[in-house]
């Protein structure tokens, strides 16, 4: 079947499943971090992106989502074939003396998390390597998130739009586009209605296969 991000891959997921690429636990449930297709092997389960999926460059700002946190480092899907890392080494001196462990890590970022991040290497095989300029900014506060065609995203002067009363949309360029608040904190209705209202902007574009750039959704944007 085919699945989009947040969608249940399994309701109840027991002991005994393998969580793949694309995947994550999240309330005793299996949802997918990427749309694509699911695909099982035996207790294996994993989403394979669809045709078309990201193919990351050098410099290109993605949004992505950690799925899993090892020792110095985090895993991210950013819709690409294989997860990217982003290495405790990149984020800045002071979160390296923060973070001296797995469990103070966590105290940074944690599965689910949506981060805004940059493509520092793309190795041979595929592997993306991230850079942020300090991990704990680049954690998201709770937004929309719209995923679209790669390809309707281009490379452009700027990724990250302020739109007025405390919103602002990231245009990664693996095709997620975020939609929240400048920093963390409770929405007010009129802040929810303008969300909601650049996040169709920028579904209807892409539903016409036109491609996502401030123009898109400037529109919809406070004033």
């Amino acid at each position: 079947m085919q699945v989009c991000v947040g969608d249940v891959i399994e309701a109840e997921a027991s002991d005994s499943v393998l969580r793949g690429h694309g995947t994550m636990l999240r309330g005793g449930s299996l949802v997918a971090t990427r749309c694509g297709q699911v695909q099982r092997w035996n207790q294996l389960v994993l989403v394979e992106p669809l045709a078309g999926g990201y193919t990351a460059a050098v410099g290109h700002v993605v949004v992505g989502r950690v799925v899993q946190v090892e020792p110095s480092r985090w895993l991210v899907d950013v819709r690409a074939r294989t997860l990217a890392v982003l290495p405790l080494s990149t984020a800045g001196g002071a979160v390296r003396k923060a973070a001296e462990g797995a469990l103070d890590m966590r105290s940074i970022l944690v599965e689910g998390d949506l981060i805004a991040a940059e493509v520092q290497s793309v190795r041979a095989d595929g592997q993306v390597q991230l850079h942020v300029r300090d991990a704990v900014a680049s954690k998201l506060p709770p937004g929309m998130v719209v995923s679209v065609a790669p390809t309707l995203i281009r490379p452009q002067r700027k990724h990250i739009h302020q739109c007025g009363s405390g919103l602002k949309v990231i245009l990664g360029c693996n095709g997620m586009v975020w939609v929240g608040l400048e920093a963390s904190g409770s929405a007010a209705p009129d802040q929810v209605q303008a969300a909601v209202q650049i996040a169709e902007a920028v579904r209807g574009a892409a539903k016409a296969g036109q491609p996502i750039m401030l123009a898109t959704f400037q529109a919809s944007a406070p004033r």
